[in-house]
């Protein structure tokens, strides 16, 4: 097989004859290592759809000893677990099938010992770790639209009455048609179609947080259109930086020279 820097060079290659050949095309380049990362953004793609699984797997490494199982939140975010395998999962070991303790552990069990709060018949946290791990299997995460009660208040408020009253973790939302993680700086006054994140168990969750007139599914075409305008407006920042440094650059080009330096003097 390849090695990572062979396959990198490889996909590197790939990705940069598709930008050539479709510029317009959205890519996102995935490589191995982070040295080949460098070489990618050299070539001229893009760093925001460029990644290295190095440099992730580093990043939630550090990530997950600043922030205790900031790992598990990620990874059951980004992967599907049905009602049979939270199920499963919930029980203690004292009841699970073999085959699904050596599935989790790869192989090496040969017994499965309870676990201190392994066995209680309650739920939630009197489960022990695996009824609080399972619990958090059921949260997802949901996009919507402010209620009307939110327009013009800041984004910690949002926090702060989502949890309070539903016990939903809003996480993140759409400022300038990017998604922000925790604006608790940029986002100090809501608009009508601001789009949010939040962590709940359920949709019900978020009806009460939602503006009451709007679909499930509507925060997605907003969240569509102010990516538009987000890109719009970086675009003409850009043209008008571009604008600018032509002008100082022509400028600084045909400035007259006042002066001799003490070279050209002595020479003379």
């Amino acid at each position: 097989g390849l090695s990572p820097s062979e396959e990198d060079k490889q996909n590197i290659l790939r990705a940069v004859s598709v930008r050539r050949r479709c510029p317009d095309a959205v890519l996102w380049l995935v490589l191995l290592t982070s040295e080949a990362r460098a070489v990618a953004l050299d070539a001229g793609l893009q760093g925001n759809r460029c990644f290295a699984i190095e440099e992730l797997r580093d990043c939630l490494l550090v990530q997950s000893t600043q922030c205790r199982a900031w790992s598990t939140l990620l990874c059951n975010l980004i992967v599907t677990t049905d009602d049979e395998e939270v199920e499963e999962i919930s029980r203690p070991s004292s009841a699970r099938a073999p085959d699904a303790d050596m599935a989790n552990t790869g192989g090496d069990m040969a017994e499965a010992e309870p676990l201190e709060g392994e066995g209680k018949d309650a739920k939630g946290e009197e489960q022990g770790w695996r009824g609080e791990y399972a619990w958090g299997l059921d949260f997802e995460v949901y996009g919507f639209l402010p209620a009307v009660r939110f327009r013009g208040r800041s984004f910690l408020e949002v926090v702060e009455t989502a949890y309070r009253e539903t016990g939903v973790v809003v996480l993140a939302a759409q400022v300038d048609g990017k998604v922000l993680l925790a604006p608790f700086s940029e986002l100090q006054v809501i608009a009508e179609h601001t789009v949010f994140f939040g962590l709940a168990q359920s949709e019900k969750d978020i009806s009460g947080l939602r503006l009451r007139a709007t679909g499930s599914g509507e925060w997605r075409e907003w969240f569509h259109k102010n990516k538009g305008i987000g890109n719009e407006r970086l675009s003409e920042a850009s043209r008008a930086t571009r604008i600018v440094e032509m002008r100082q650059r022509k400028s600084s080009f045909s400035a007259p020279r006042s002066s001799m330096d003490s070279s050209e003097l002595a020479g003379g």
